[in-house]
């Protein structure tokens, strides 16, 4: 999904100044304004992930725990 996520954020940009090229306007534009959405996307799957993966972890910790104590 990450991988998915970099393609369609390059295509975008190469789309948006390919078409920029072709125009009559300034090549020059704000990235991190354009594309916003696209840039945060993967980085708040990254985070889902992450904290998916840590509690996932905590919940084995505990169990192997309580197994211990028991």
């Amino acid at each position: 999904m990450a991988f998915a996520d970099l393609v369609a954020l390059v295509a975008a940009v190469s789309v948006h100044f390919y078409n920029l090229r072709t125009s009559s306007t300034s090549p020059s534009t704000n990235i991190y304004e354009q594309f916003a959405g696209r840039i945060e996307n993967p980085q708040s799957r990254y985070m889902s992930v992450t904290m998916a993966i840590s509690m996932h972890r905590l919940q084995e910790e505990t169990q192997n725990t309580k197994r211990v104590l028991s």
